[in-house]
């Protein structure tokens, strides 16, 4: 049984982050939707049973990481692009951080209004996204992102 207990973490660590990248894929169709137009707003349900999202205003990205587990879904200290979705494993110890991110150069991304960085724990969130419209100064769609 001692035996079989990492294993089967390691299968549920991977369905997280196979959830993960399905949840990635509807928030990143979502945010390119939001981006077309100033004013369009968008609310997508994410749920994180493990793990946290993080929306990283300063890096205009958003990041889902798994941390602590006995999955190495890739090669630590390497990145995996998949399309838009950016896969990287860091070593923790005997363990591992798997992370996911989206990062959008073309958006100037806040939360609230504000440039800070924004964790998510488990459970459902009513994620807000709202197109605030072009700045000039940076060039940058602006993105606000909130919960309702």
């Amino acid at each position: 049984m001692s035996v079989a207990t990492p294993q089967l973490q390691k299968i549920k660590d991977k369905a997280v982050i196979n959830d993960a990248t399905d949840s990635f894929l509807l928030l990143n169709g979502k945010i390119i939707e939001v981006g077309e137009v100033a004013g369009n707003i968008r609310i997508v349900n994410f749920r994180i049973n493990k793990g946290v999202l993080s929306v990283d205003s300063e890096g205009d990205k958003v990041i889902f990481s798994l941390e602590n587990t006995n999955l190495k879904f890739s090669e630590p200290g390497s990145s995996i692009e998949e399309g838009d979705i950016t896969y990287r494993t860091e070593e923790y110890g005997k363990r591992f951080t798997v992370s996911l991110d989206l990062t959008y150069e073309g958006f100037d991304i806040t939360y609230k209004g504000n440039s800070e960085l924004k964790v998510l724990h488990n459970g459902l969130h009513k994620i807000k996204l709202e197109n605030q419209g072009f700045d000039e100064g940076s060039g940058k769609t602006k993105l606000d992102i909130s919960l309702i």
